[in-house]
């Protein structure tokens, strides 16, 4: 496979010099070189769909650009791909990094589908796409016919079988204001402030920690669907608003969709939605997210929260327990170090996903259905007023 630094020369090549997207870890030798690299801009983006359009607009206004994503953000962006690239016209260039292709990793179940429709999800919409080649004269003759294409305004993708290497780069010194609030610690602590909760955890290292802590069955993990996780925590507590459910997020996840947060205060259910910002995607290396520029406690109380705090220490979060305790829903932003401890194994390597979902369903609803391979569906249950502050 061509290095990081070819990678960036193969850019320059073709006129590249702008870039957006979402990270992938198999890409993180390039994201270091991009950061160091003056030739290069990259502008973070909260989802690929948001990329996609985003580098669309920069070629509108005459700035050569293209995307760096994963294949499993590739549902993300098929809406602007289809009804705005294509009609209008618009040679956007993808570069995507092939996961669960050809095929997927037992512990990384939530690449399995995508891994193995990618090639013929892009066939099928008739996009031209083709495989990353592993020498630098090869890479510069596909890089060729992919500019062909574009002239003919169409969209093109160049799909990365596996990660790019690299040398790894010199990390830059923290400075020394930054929190020391762990990942680690701040779930340990929502764990001891809210016991005989349901948790449901995003994707990444979060989940990591969550089960590293101790499985339950109270507990979901989820390895996949990245932004969804705060949903899929509201759906669990308008179903059953006697259980108090806490959904683990980080600034990454609860950014890619940000818009589930105004569905979460509109329905008012009985949830903490608790945020872990250390202002990166650290399970793919580290890449900045654009947190910083978000006021997460603001957003939440103009989408309808009940409450919102924001906190940085262990004690901040302890002196907080009656808020997060309260009734309806809840936001607690916990301001955590960059960096955190190994987060260990994913769940998956101890328990199958689809056994972790009947696990919890059986646990929710008082230990029906606990081996109905077929279904999760209980009893049905009254769902509680929706709407209310």
């Amino acid at each position: 496979m061509i290095t990081a630094s070819e990678f960036l020369d193969l850019l320059e090549q073709i006129g590249c010099r702008h870039l957006s997207g979402v990270p992938c870890s198999f890409l993180s030798r390039l994201y270091e070189r991009l950061d160091a690299d003056e030739r290069y801009t990259y502008v973070p983006a909260a989802n690929e769909g948001t990329a996609f359009a985003l580098v669309a607009g920069m070629m509108l206004g005459g700035t050569e650009s293209a995307l760096l994503v994963q294949n499993s953000g590739l549902g993300n962006l098929v809406n602007p791909l289809t009804s705005l690239a294509m009609p209008y016209r618009l040679p956007v260039l993808t570069f995507m990094t092939m996961r669960g292709w050809p095929a997927a990793d037992p512990e990384e179940p939530q690449h399995e589908v995508m891994g193995r429709a990618t090639v013929p999800l892009l066939a099928e919409l008739g996009v031209p796409h083709h495989v990353l080649p592993e020498t630098v004269e090869g890479a510069r003759e596909m890089l060729a016919r992919v500019q062909e294409e574009r002239r003919a305004g169409w969209p093109s993708f160049v799909l990365v079988p596996g990660r790019i290497p690299g040398e790894r780069l010199s990390a830059a010194v923290s400075p020394a204001t930054e929190p020391e609030f762990t990942r680690g610690e701040a779930i340990a602590e929502l764990r001891r402030l809210l016991p005989d909760s349901l948790w449901v955890s995003t994707t990444g290292y979060i989940s990591r920690d969550l089960f590293q802590q101790g499985d339950a069955a109270e507990n979901l993990y989820l390895q996949g669907s990245m932004g969804h996780a705060s949903a899929v925590a509201a759906g669990i507590a308008l179903s059953r608003p006697d259980h108090r459910v806490v959904v683990i997020d980080g600034d990454g996840s609860a950014l890619m969709h940000l818009g589930a947060m105004s569905t979460v205060g509109r329905i008012s259910p009985n949830l903490v939605h608790a945020v872990l910002d250390n202002g990166t995607y650290e399970s793919t290396g580290g890449q900045a997210t654009t947190a910083a520029s978000t006021a997460f406690t603001e957003i939440a109380t103009a989408c309808g929260y009940r409450r919102a705090i924001s906190v940085g220490t262990a004690e901040e979060l302890r002196a907080a327990a009656r808020v997060l305790q309260a009734p309806g829903s809840v936001l607690a932003h916990l301001r955590i170090a960059p960096r955190s401890p190994a987060a260990g194994s994913r769940a998956s390597g101890s328990v199958s996903v689809d056994q972790l979902a009947r696990r919890f369903a059986a646990h929710v609803q008082g230990g029906q259905h606990a081996e109905a391979p077929e279904g999760l569906a209980g009893n049905p249950v009254r769902l509680g007023p929706v709407g209310g502050r």
